[in-house]
């Protein structure tokens, strides 16, 4: 036994196990984990607070479904509607100034980086292939794989999207700190653009496309696309210094 334990301890001891000792340290994920992660701002040019419904919470949550919240462990229900705040309201010590992991709405930012790296002349459009960016993705069959495919979850990789298993590529982003070695030991094993498959490392690999295509770190790019000043002033680019990648798929910050 004690040669079983002292076995373990040497295993998760590896540079290449990071990930996995920190995932038996946290375990499954949470929407307040922000903390354990490199953090990086993403700035707003020129926020604005939502402005209020002349109905906001006049009403209130049926007493049927609080159970469900319950069940769930919901903090937090906010109702947008017209572009104003319709209602909202917190439990758990929660509020309207808390953080959170976005968790997987950062595929949405990151796919308006996209958008605005094309906008921007970084990128030609979103049918270019992936192997202009990292040559490594030469495409399956003879079809290229672009980057419509990473975009609509349909690269046709062979990223295993697991949240329960320690041993995932899943796991290994979310927790690990070499996002290259994920995002590009994905190999090509079906056509593109035929099946539906989502997949958090294609994201990633979307995030790289970024950083490659406009020289810049992702958090700081993704504050330019967020400053409308910025944007209609196209205001250049300066170039990226060298630092750690940000995390693509899970990880921008509310």
């Amino acid at each position: 036994m004690f040669i079983f334990i002292v076995g373990i301890g040497g295993y998760l001891t590896l540079p290449s196990n990071y990930y996995l000792r920190r995932a038996l340290t946290h375990l499954l994920p949470k929407i307040d984990q922000y903390p354990i992660f490199e953090n990086r701002v993403v700035k707003a040019g020129s926020p604005r607070p939502w402005e209020l419904s002349e109905a906001y919470n006049t009403k209130s949550i049926p007493e049927r479904y609080l159970p469900r919240f319950e069940e769930l462990g919901t903090v937090a229900y906010v109702i947008i509607q017209d572009n104003r705040l319709l209602f909202e309201q917190y439990w758990e010590d929660y509020s309207p100034e808390s953080h959170s992991n976005s968790f997987s709405m950062a595929k949405s930012i990151v796919s308006l980086a996209i958008g605005c790296a094309i906008d921007d002349g970084f990128i030609r459009d979103v049918d270019q292939p992936v192997s202009d960016f990292f040559p490594e993705f030469k495409g399956y069959d003879g079809k290229a794989l672009t980057l419509r495919h990473l975009l609509t979850m349909s690269a046709g990789v062979d990223f295993d999207e697991a949240y329960n298993s320690p041993f995932s590529p899943t796991t290994q982003l979310y927790y690990g700190d070499d996002l290259q070695e994920i995002a590009f030991g994905m190999k090509e094993i079906d056509e593109p653009g035929v099946n539906f498959i989502y997949q958090s490392g294609v994201t990633q690999l979307l995030g790289f496309i970024v950083e490659k295509a406009t020289g810049e770190k992702l958090s700081d790019y993704v504050s330019q696309t967020m400053d409308s000043d910025a944007r209609r002033g196209k205001r250049p680019l300066e170039p990226r210094p060298e630092g750690r990648h940000g995390k693509s798929l899970l990880l921008f910050q509310q």
